[in-house]
Order: structure tokens, then C-alpha cells, then sequence
């Protein structure tokens, strides 16, 4: 495992699974925000095309509220190395060295939420802001501790592997900020989420798109009376999930 200890959410995706899929092309607006397009745009001159040459990617959080930028994660498919190196000596691309390895960045590699990449070998890539690269690194080389030594992470995630092509594992804080933003954009203010972390263990979910779309998300609370309770909490984000954002809020993360 090469996510640091301290990461608090992870969302898997095989995109080699979903591309079979007839919607693909769809389901890749769903799961392809802006940075992430622009990041493919900016790989393509170099030979990488994510539509063909990317086969599964972890992305991971070290906050309790995902977002468009603040990410990490792996790739793994199929890349040159050796090509990419060429590409950004011959450009002049920013890259910084961190123990030995290049680390490339997209964008001015300035910026405290600039992306960088690097390899860990021909199939696998890791990226993410210059500290989070820097960590996954650490976590490689045994100097710092893995989310794989968290027992709780290693048996949730054992659940989640092979079940869909997409799921994701959220700590209790993570997903009561999630519920907040969305039933507070859909209207709903009587909810009391003061102790919605401290309540909720972790929330996990798996997804599929084979016929159409479903999810299945597994809360783990500390008491079978929050289960109850956050039972009736999951039927209002579903009806929240339905509803259009209202004119000129803000753009909720996806549920």
C-alpha cells in the first residue's frame, strides 16, 4: 500500500472495466473533472492517453471533505518512462527531485496545489500535490507508516475489492461533511450533525453501471441506535441526490 497513514477517504476506479461499458463514454464525464481532463490533455503529447493506457486508479484524500483539488493516488496501465524524461528536458517543464526521483509537475510546480507525477516503475504512476507525492514516497521506501497497517482499512477494503468497478471508503468525519454539504444545498437545515462523526465509524460504498446506475453504501456506526437513525439520514440524501442545485449555488460534490 503506498497511501500514508493519514489519508482519510480512498475511491477506487477500473477504468479497463468501465470502458467495455456501452455508456463509458457518459460515465467518463461522471468521473472525470476538470483538472483531471486538463491533466490528460497535458499527457497525451508525451504518448499517455488515460483512455487507452490507464487500467485502475486510487485516488486518496489527507482531508475530512473531498474535492476537485487536494488529491492523490496511483495509476496503474502502461507507461515510458524513459519518454517522459526526454519530453520534459527537451521543454524545459519544471520537475523537482525528491530522494532520488523526478517528480514532474503540472503546471508552474509553484502553486501549493500544483500536480505532480512520477513513476514508481513502467506500470504504476503515482501523482498528487508535491507534499502527498512526497509521502506516498516515504510510505514506499518503509519510512513512514501505511493505511495498510490500519486494520480497520485492511478488512473494509478486503469487502470492497472485486465487488464493482468503482467504490470508496470514507472515516466518519469525511462522511457527515459530505451529508452536511449535501442536504444543506438541498435545503434541509434540521439536521444536527455536531456528532455525526463522532457516530459514524466509517461509510463505504461500491458502484455499478451495468445496469444503469446503482450504489451500495455500508455505514459502520458505533450503536445499533445511530444505525437506525442514520438509516432515515441516508433516505434524505437520496432524495437530495435527485434534485437539481439550486441557481447559482455552489457545486456539490458528487454522491
Amino acid at each position: 500500500n503506498t497511501s500514508p497513514a493519514d489519508t482519510l477517504q480512498v475511491a477506487f476506479t477500473n477504468l479497463a472495466e468501465l470502458r467495455s461499458a456501452a455508456c463509458y463514454p457518459q460515465i467518463r464525464d461522471r468521473i472525470i473533472n476538470r483538472q483531471l481532463r486538463a491533466f490528460q490533455d497535458f499527457l497525451r503529447p508525451m504518448g499517455i492517453d488515460m483512455d487507452k493506457d490507464v487500467d485502475e486508479v486510487m485516488v486518496g484524500w489527507r482531508s475530512e471533505l473531498a474535492g476537485p483539488s487536494g488529491y492523490m493516488g496511483l495509476a496503474a496501465g502502461r507507461f515510458q518512462p524513459d519518454l517522459i524524461a526526454k519530453y520534459f528536458d527537451r521543454t524545459n517543464l519544471p520537475v523537482r527531485e525528491y530522494e532520488g526521483v523526478n517528480l514532474y509537475a503540472f503546471g508552474s510546480g509553484g502553486d501549493a496545489d500544483d500536480l505532480f507525477f512520477t513513476f514508481i516503475n513502467s506500470s504504476t504512476a503515482a501523482f498528487g500535490r508535491l507534499t502527498d507525492v512526497k509521502a506516498m514516497l516515504d510510505v514506499r521506501r518503509g519510512s513512514a507508516n501505511a493505511l495498510g497497517t490500519k486494520s480497520d482499512f485492511v478488512n473494509w477494503s478486503g469487502e470492497l475489492e472485486g465487488t464493482a468497478p468503482q467504490w470508496g471508503i470514507l472515516n466518519g468525519k469525511s462522511a457527515s461533511n459530505l451529508a452536511a454539504l449535501w442536504l444543506s444545498g438541498s435545503g434541509k437545515k434540521d439536521v444536527d450533525f455536531s456528532s455525526m462523526g463522532a457516530s459514524i465509524h466509517a461509510l463505504l460504498y461500491r458502484i455499478q453501471w451495468d445496469t444503469g446506475f446503482t450504489a451500495h453504501l455500508v455505514m459502520v456506526c458505533d450503536t445499533p441506535a445511530s444505525a437506525t437513525g442514520f438509516a432515515t439520514l441516508l433516505t434524505l440524501l437520496q432524495t437530495a441526490a435527485q434534485q437539481a442545485p439550486a441557481a447559482g449555488g455552489p457545486a456539490l460534490p458528487p454522491i
